[in-house]
């Protein structure tokens, strides 16, 4: 064997790490996080190099499980997308029929307020009759050019039916300052609308607000179309809701062979397999069966079963399976449930392994990401890999 190869496993493990991170999107610019379930342990190598074709299956296996795993992710977040605009759109198409109803009742105000004479009124003085228009348009310039240090948005006439307001602008960053601040013009019946003020040119205001009048139609075919597109998305959404994953069939077949090949091959036992030597005797910790400490193994993983389900981590519908933990190699994962004596860590999407508290050097919380490193049965915290997160 050449001994360079232990050095490219390890380059081609790095690189799998970050490119598995960065499908399932769980990456940052800094940091990828530890590949988990796909790198290869030093059981499938040791297989490999076997030549057990047993293996390719496998490795085959668990690939398309990854695919379809990271599939399930993108459906699960679609329905609950989904979800949210079902609950959101009906506000959106009340609000959007409001606004088409208040255009057509504009509509029907201009329409009732045609004559053949010009005539507004601006403050408390009517225009009407021969030279009405460009008085007026003087009298509105001037009024709003007065009060453009008022922000907010105050009566200055009225117009067929409809009231004619101003805004002033502040000396905001980007604004023109001093006399030169334009305010703004507003034509509001049940529904508000734009125009502009031409302080340059009055007569160039009013017709701007009869320009905003005449538009009235082209809004109300625009806002028609708007309140259309908004009840077909409702009608789309409704029709895709609770959808059912059209591969999880086939994602629980590929589970149910990754478990026997993991049986046939021995790989359900971690790295074990990888750990030929014998550890030194210091290493060797022998402790007697005690019934209580069992009864509390089985409680945190109870409860690291109960924290899957509910955090939705686990595959729904699978069975949630313990592993043992491996006496050499390492793990990485997420608590997922603790007692006083013991920490269940999920290793992957429906396994986890139990470990006990006391050897790790310091407090875990539930939800906190992990790295262990397994050595002649001794657990600890992989501060190095944790430094790196």
């Amino acid at each position: 064997m050449r001994k360079d190869w232990p050095v490219k496993w390890q380059t081609l493990e790095t690189k799998a790490r970050f490119i598995q991170q960065v499908m399932r999107g769980e990456t940052s610019v800094r940091s990828a996080e530890d590949l988990e379930s796909g790198a290869l342990t030093y059981a499938e190598i040791k297989a490999i190099a076997s030549g057990n074709p047993a293996v390719v299956e496998k490795i085959k296996i668990d690939t398309e499980i990854r695919k379809l795993d990271q599939l399930r992710a993108v459906h699960a977040n679609q329905q609950r997308h989904i979800r949210w605009e079902i609950r959101d759109l009906p506000r959106q198409i009340v609000e959007e029929k409001q606004r088409l109803a208040d255009i057509e009742a504009d509509i029907a105000t201009r329409n009732g307020s045609e004559s053949a004479e010009f005539s507004m009124t601006v403050g408390n003085r009517v225009f009407s009759g021969k030279g009405a228009r460009e008085a007026a348009a003087n009298a509105l310039t001037q009024v709003a050019l007065s009060w453009r240090d008022d922000q907010t948005m105050q009566p200055r006439g009225v117009f067929r039916g409809f009231q004619i307001l101003s805004r002033g602008k502040s000396n905001g960053f980007g604004l023109p300052q001093g006399d030169d601040r334009v305010p703004e013009l507003f034509v509001r019946g049940s529904a508000t609308y734009s125009a502009k003020l031409n302080a340059a040119n009055p007569v160039g205001t009013v017709q701007s607000i009869e320009q905003t009048l005449l538009n009235l139609d082209k809004l109300a075919a625009e806002q028609q179309t708007r309140v259309a597109r908004v009840e077909k998305e409702l009608a789309d959404y409704q029709s895709q809701a609770d959808r059912p994953f059209e591969h999880e069939k086939r994602l629980k077949q590929l589970l149910a062979s990754q478990d026997q090949l993991n049986s046939l091959l021995d790989l359900d036992k971690g790295d074990q397999q990888g750990a030929d030597s014998i550890p030194d005797k210091d290493e060797v910790e022998i402790r007697p069966a005690n019934p209580a400490a069992i009864a509390e193994h089985a409680g945190v993983a109870k409860m690291a079963e109960a924290y899957m389900r509910a955090s939705g981590s686990a595959i729904r519908e699978m069975p949630i399976t313990e592993r043992s933990a491996p006496q050499t190699g390492s793990v990485t994962g997420r608590a997922v449930a603790k007692d006083e004596a013991h920490i269940a860590v999920a290793t992957a999407a429906n396994t986890f392994v139990v470990v006990e508290a006391g050897s790790l050097g310091r407090v875990v919380q539930v939800g906190e990401r992990l790295s262990l490193r397994f050595r002649g049965g001794r657990t600890s915290i992989d501060n190095e890999r944790d430094r790196g997160r």
